[in-house]
C-alpha cells in the first residue's frame, strides 16, 4: 500500500466514528511485511513470509470507551468498524480514569528505516544462516535459532488533530548453541534496524565458543559470591528497575520507589553515583521511531490508543545514582500536573573504562554469569527478584576463569546490586527480553546465589 494513503484512511474512519456519535476517536494503523527463517541442528527448517495491515480504532462517549480492530480497509468496512466501536462504547461502563486523545505533538526527526534491511533477499538470509551453521558443524556443535526481518509503516491520527507516521525496519537474530552431548549451552540475541550492522558471525562464533567451554560443569556450592554479569544478564536483571519506576506504584507505596510517608524516592540518591540508566532517542546504535504510546499505570486499553503519538524522548531514569524520572501514564500525569512518558524503545546503562579481563583479574574467588533466565519479582517493596543462571556459568579463582560450574537460582535485588558494583566495562549492544540496549559487563560483590539449579 502507498504510504500516502494512510492518512486518508485514518481520516476517513475518524470521520465515520464522529458521524456515528463518538465524542473522541483515535485510529492506529500498521502495515508490516515480515519474514522468519528458522534453523535447527545446523540446517534451515522453515521460512515463512507474511504481510499484515491492521487498523485499530478507539472511541469514547461521555467517558465510556471501546476498541475495534480490522484489516478490511474499504470505505464500507471503515463505516462498519466505526459503527461497531460506537455501539460497544455506548454499552460500556464509564472509565473513571478516562483521558482524551492527545493533541498535535512536536516530533524530533529520527531514522528508523534502513534500505539495507528492506532490500535483503530471502536467498541472502539463507546464506548467512548457512555460514553460521557450517561453522557450528565444524565445531561439533548444533546451532538453533530464528532470523526475522521486517519492514513497514506505522501511523496514528485522532479527532484532536494529531497525525504522525513513520516507516520502520527491524532485524532480530536469536541463537542457541548446544554441544552434541547436550550439557554445554549458550545463547545470544541480536537486534538491529540496519542490516549492515548485524554482526552475525561474530556473535555465532562467541556463542559456540561459550557453549563448548561450558561442557561438564563442576559442582559448586551456593552462597554469596562476587559475580561478573554479562551485558545480557545485566539487561535481564535491570529491566525490573524501570518496571518498578512507576509513579502511581511509588505514590501508593506499592514499590521500592515509594515511602511510607506517601512520598516517592524521586530525586533521592538510591544507588552508587557511577550508575546511570536511561532510554535514548538519539543514540546512533539504537535508532528509534519518533513516537510511541503511554508507559505507566492508569488509564485503559482505549486510553493506550488515545496516548499513541507521544514523542519519544531521551529519559534519564537514574543519573549518577539519583532517581530522576518515573513513568507516568497520560491519566496519572494529568492528575499530577506532569508530562506523560512514551514507552521506551531501548535502555542504556553507562559503564566505565575497565576491560573484562581486568574485572576478572581482580576477583580472588567468584562466578561469571553469561545469562539469567525466568527472572521474576518476589517483593516489589524491596525489589527482590529470583531467577536462574543459564547458558554459561564459570568459576573465577585468583583472577582467572578456571572451569564451568553448575547453574544456580539467585535471590537478590538490583537495588542492592547497584550499590555493590566494584567495576564495569564500556557498554555493549545487546537485545534483552523487552528492549534492545547497551549495557556493560559489571562486577557485583556479595551476590546471593541461593541454591543449585539443574538448568543447562
Amino acid at each position: 500500500m502507498d504510504h500516502s494513503n494512510y492518512q486518508s484512511i485514518l481520516d476517513t474512519v475518524l470521520q465515520k466514528a464522529s458521524k456515528a456519535g463518538a465524542e473522541h476517536a483515535a485510529a492506529v494503523m500498521s502495515d508490516d511485511t515480515s519474514g522468519t527463517l528458522r534453523f535447527a541442528a545446523n540446517r534451515p527448517t522453515q521460512h515463512k513470509t507474511h504481510r499484515n495491515t491492521e487498523l485499530s480504532l478507539a472511541v469514547s462517549i461521555a467517558g465510556k470507551e471501546a476498541i475495534c480492530e480490522t484489516n478490511l480497509l474499504q470505505e464500507n468496512d471503515l463505516e462498519s468498524v466505526a459503527a461497531k466501536a460506537v455501539q460497544f462504547a455506548r454499552n460500556a461502563p464509564e472509565n473513571p480514569e478516562f483521558f482524551p486523545p492527545l493533541r498535535q505533538q512536536t516530533y524530533t526527526a529520527t531514522q528508523a528505516w534502513f534500505d539495507s534491511t528492506a532490500a535483503i533477499s530471502i536467498p541472502e538470509r539463507g546464506e548467512i544462516v548457512g555460514e553460521m551453521c557450517a561453522h557450528a558443524e565444524s565445531e561439533n556443535t548444533d546451532l538453533f535459532g530464528n532470523l526475522e526481518v521486517s519492514s513497514g509503516f506505522m501511523a496514528v491520527a485522532n479527532t484532536n488533530g494529531l497525525f504522525a507516521g513513520q516507516p520502520v525496519t527491524e532485524v532480530s537474530l536469536s541463537l542457541t548453541a548446544r554441544t552434541r552431548n547436550s550439557n554445554g549451552s549458550s545463547q545470544a540475541h541480536l537486534w538491529e534496524r540496519d542490516w549492515n550492522k548485524l554482526k552475525y558471525m561474530e556473535s555465532a562464533e562467541r556463542t559456540i565458543k561459550v557453549a563448548r567451554n561450558s561442557v561438564n560443569p563442576k559442582p559448586l556450592d551456593p552462597g554469596h559470591y562476587t559475580v561478573i554479569l554479562s551485558p545480557k544478564a545485566v539487561s535481564e536483571y535491570l529491566m525490573f528497575v524501570v518496571f518498578a519506576m512507576d509513579a502511581r506504584m511509588a505514590d501508593t507505596g506499592q514499590s521500592f520507589f515509594g515511602k511510607q510517608s506517601n512520598k516517592s524516592r524521586l530525586n533521592d540518591g538510591c544507588f552508587q553515583d557511577i550508575v546511570t540508566l536511561k532510554s535514548m532517542s538519539d543514540h546512533p546504535e539504537l535508532p528509534t521511531p519518533c513516537f510511541g504510546q503511554a508507559f505507566g499505570s492508569g488509564g485503559s486499553a482505549a486510553g493506550t490508543l488515545f496516548s499513541t503519538g507521544l514523542p519519544v524522548q531521551t529519559t534519564e531514569w537514574i543519573e549518577n545514582g539519583i532517581v530522576k524520572n518515573f513513568r507516568y501514564s497520560p491519566w496519572y500525569a494529568l492528575k499530577n500536573n506532569r508530562v506523560p512518558i512514551a514507552y521506551p524503545f531501548n535502555l542504556y546503562m553507562s559503564g566505565d573504562s575497565s576491560s573484562l579481563d581486568e574485572l576478572i583479574a581482580e576477583v580472588k574467588r567468584g562466578v561469571l554469569i553469561e545469562s539469567f533466565w525466568y527472572v521474576n519479582p518476589t517483593d516489589w517493596s524491596r525489589l527482590e527478584l529470583t531467577g536462574l543462571t543459564r547458558d554459561g556459568t564459570f568459576l573465577i579463582e585468583n583472577g582467572k576463569i578456571t572451569c564451568p560450574v553448575n547453574s544456580f537460582r539467585f535471590n537478590d535485588s538490583p537495588v542492592r546490586s547497584l550499590n555493590r558494583i566494584s567495576g564495569m566495562t564500556h557498554p555493549e549492544k545487546i537485545y534483552g527480553e523487552y528492549w534492545p540496549g547497551m549495557f556493560p559487563w559489571i562486577r557485583v560483590d556479595d551476590f546471593n546465589l541461593s541454591s543449585v539449579s539443574n538448568a543447562v
